[in-house]
């Protein structure tokens, strides 16, 4: 029994230590796109992705951790937010690009 939680103990731990599941870019712009009060005129899909990949990649270049974490924040609140919310300006923050 005592072998069991200890092994439970070690499970609870590696969670904890494991980096949270983010929303990806493709969820962000799915979601975007979805939105009918977010004006995206003539933006596809594979267009918002690439941009906000590209986005990534380059606040991973200059090895910005805190424009990344901006980042990173911004599409949780997309995806966790109304689209109402979002059209209001909820997620926007403007020290990023817009993807």
């Amino acid at each position: 029994m005592a072998s069991v939680l200890r092994s439970g103990s070690a499970l609870a731990a590696l969670l904890l230590l494991a980096p949270a599941c983010r929303p990806s870019c493709e969820d962000a712009c799915e979601k975007l796109l979805a939105c009918e009060e977010i004006e995206s005129p003539r933006v596809s899909l594979a267009e918002c992705e690439d941009s906000c990949t590209r986005e990534e990649a380059l606040y991973e270049q200059w090895e910005n951790d805190g424009l990344l974490d901006a980042l990173y924040d911004e599409m949780e609140c997309i995806a966790d937010s109304t689209c109402a919310e979002v059209a209001g300006g909820a997620c926007y923050d403007e020290a990023l690009f817009v993807f």
